[in-house]
């Protein structure tokens, strides 16, 4: 039995219902290209797999767009501002804390930034660092140009606001409480799993597809092999489909 046999089972339930498992790749901490985000571009290539890019506005360089440009397939979203965390202290870390006028004027200053860098690989979705907002910021950002929102767990509604759709990652293939090791290859799998299982059954929304988050910056090899593994797995066409989410158009403009 292989580490990919409780996957593919319940791949062949999908199938049997008539459906196809829909699955996407997040990415996140960009800023210039390294050796890492060269592995995770050849890893792109040779699977077929185009993930997005959470690239953070006001550390990103032109060096980087010049590097995505030469893969138009990529998209890139707005992970935070500075990714500097403005949590309390004794809480959890958090950059995005509450809507104050500074902080929505570097949002919009910061997604200007990125479209500016990335042309019509940017769009306008809002990957907030740690994966935490506070909520009263949601209702701001369709105002200042957001259209969507990703953070972790499967969503319990389409919007998370109005007018601003969420599009959640549900499987982190690090432990970032060993140091950002490798989670291994069984929970990971029990994890996608878990959550196909959830939709099929209606449990979760069938519509949110199944989201795999990476950080390339802290990646070890043995989690580039599983990630390598599992695009090999499940290239599985009329079965199973990896694209990326399809966001609401931009939101209103500032």
């Amino acid at each position: 039995m292989t580490g990919f046999d409780p996957l593919l089972r319940e791949l062949d339930a999908w199938h049997a219902s008539g459906r196809v498992a829909r699955l996407w790749w997040r990415d996140d901490d960009a800023t210039q290209p390294t050796p890492a985000l060269r592995q995770l571009l050849l890893t792109s290539v040779e699977s077929g797999v185009a993930p997005v890019l959470a690239a953070i506005p006001f550390g990103a360089t032109a060096a980087l767009a010049e590097t995505l440009a030469r893969q138009p397939a990529i998209r890139v979203w707005q992970h935070g501002v500075r990714h500097h965390n403005a949590a309390a202290p004794g809480r959890k870390k958090q950059e995005l804390v509450a809507p104050t006028p500074d902080l929505l004027h570097d949002l919009a200053a910061g997604r200007g930034r990125l479209s500016n860098l990335f042309g019509a690989q940017m769009q306008p979705m809002l990957v907030p660092p740690w994966n935490r907002i506070g909520a009263e910021i949601l209702p701001h950002l369709p105002m200042i140009g957001f259209s969507g929102i990703s953070t972790f767990k499967p969503r319990q509604d389409r919007e998370a606001a109005p007018r601003l759709m969420q599009i959640n990652t549900h499987v982190d293939l690090l432990d970032w409480q060993r140091q950002a090791a490798f989670r291994g290859t069984a929970q990971c799998v029990a994890d996608i799993c878990a959550h196909l299982v959830a939709k099929r059954h209606g449990t979760a929304d069938s519509d949110e597809p199944t989201g795999v988050l990476t950080h390339h910056v802290v990646m070890r090899s043995d989690a580039w092999d599983f990630l390598n593994a599992l695009f090999a797995a499940t290239n599985c066409p009329g079965v199973c489909q990896w694209a990326i989410p399809a966001p609401h158009p931009a939101a209103t403009d500032p």
